[in-house]
């Protein structure tokens, strides 16, 4: 009995580790291309740095940053929320952990449910 509790457990413990890398990995992906995206919406902008790279956990699926005139899914969502910054000005990128990766305005930054991973070390 023992024994199979133990390898429950390692087995547990592999699967976080291995969860943590893939994340990780998904985060510097989706970090690169929000900053092809900036590069391209906004030609003039210098070169960005990283201010906060995180996932989170969005309240629907309008991911943090809902329009107006949709009404969306309420359902709790994985997702990212990146921010890079140009010569003082801050860009918000938003997303799913599907890729989908969008710049937000700052006027309409919603709720986010944090899940305590965070780091700007990217």
């Amino acid at each position: 009995m023992k024994i199979v509790k133990i390898s429950l457990l390692i087995l547990s413990f592999n699967a976080l580790a291995f969860e943590e890398v893939n994340m990780d990995n998904f985060i510097k992906q989706q970090i690169e291309h929000a900053k092809q995206m900036l590069n391209q919406e906004f030609a003039s902008a210098g070169s960005p740095t990283i201010k906060l790279a995180e996932k989170v956990i969005w309240p629907n699926k309008a991911l943090g940053c809902p329009r107006d005139d949709v009404n969306y899914n309420q359902v709790l969502t994985d997702g990212i929320r990146i921010v890079l910054s140009v010569d003082g000005k801050d860009y918000i990128y938003h997303g799913d952990s599907k890729g989908k990766l969008f710049l937000c305005d700052p006027s309409k930054v919603s709720t986010i449910y944090r899940t305590g991973w965070q780091s700007a070390e990217y």
